[in-house]
C-alpha cells in the first residue's frame, strides 16, 4: 500500500526543510507547501497541522498507529486532539489534505481500472467508458408494460405504480 507516512517529517519539513535529506524532502507524505494546501481563514499551529495530515493518512499507514502514540509523541493528551476535531474548518482542512492524496494516487487508480477492464471485468470496463464518456445508463421504467415517463410532477406516481400498482389519479401528468 506504499510506503509509510510518518508525521515527524511534516514538524520537520515546517521548521526547517532543508535539514531534511533529500528523499524526506520530496516524499509523497507531505502533499505540497502548507501555505498552498491551508484553507482560507485558518491558521493552525505545527501540532494542529501535524494532526491534521495524520488524520487525512489511510488509517493502515499511518505512523505513530494510535491516536494516544501520537498525543505522546506531540507532548500533548488526547483529549487535546479530540477536542481540536471540533475545531472551525479541522474536518474541510482534514478532507482536503486526504483529496490530495488521493490526486497523488490517481494515475495508479486508472491504470488499474484499464488493467481490469482490458483483462474484461464487466463493472471495470463499465466505469473505464464513463469516466471518459463513452458509456451513459438508460431507465426504462415500467409497470404493468406501460412505460410512466418521469417528469418532476409525477415522480411520486412512478414510484406508487412501481411498488403498488396503478392507483386512480396515479397517471402521469401531462405537465413536462
Amino acid at each position: 500500500m506504499g510506503k509509510k507516512r510518518n508525521y515527524e517529517t511534516v514538524i520537520k519539513r515546517r521548521e526547517n526543510p532543508k535539514d531534511l535529506p533529500l528523499a524526506e524532502q520530496e516524499s509523497d507524505y507531505y502533499p505540497g507547501d502548507q501555505e498552498l494546501l491551508q484553507l482560507e481563514g485558518t491558521e493552525w499551529s505545527a501540532n494542529q497541522w501535524a494532526f491534521i495530515v495524520w488524520e487525512a493518512t489511510p488509517i493502515p499507514v499511518r505512523l505513530p498507529t494510535t491516536i494516544n502514540l501520537l498525543a505522546g509523541k506531540l507532548g500533548i493528551t488526547a483529549r487535546t486532539l479530540f477536542n481540536w476535531r471540533k475545531l472551525p474548518k479541522f474536518r474541510e482542512q482534514v478532507r482536503s489534505i486526504a483529496r490530495r492524496y488521493l490526486e497523488q494516487d490517481l494515475p495508479s487508480i486508472y491504470y488499474a481500472l484499464s488493467d481490469q477492464a482490458q483483462r474484461g471485468s464487466y463493472p471495470h470496463i463499465k466505469l473505464a467508458l464513463e469516466l471518459v464518456g463513452d458509456y451513459q445508463e438508460h431507465y426504462d421504467i415500467t409497470s404493468g408494460n406501460k412505460p410512466i415517463p418521469i417528469t418532476t410532477y409525477n415522480y411520486n406516481a412512478a414510484i406508487t405504480a412501481l411498488t403498488e400498482g396503478p392507483t386512480s389519479g396515479s397517471t402521469p401528468s401531462s405537465q413536462d
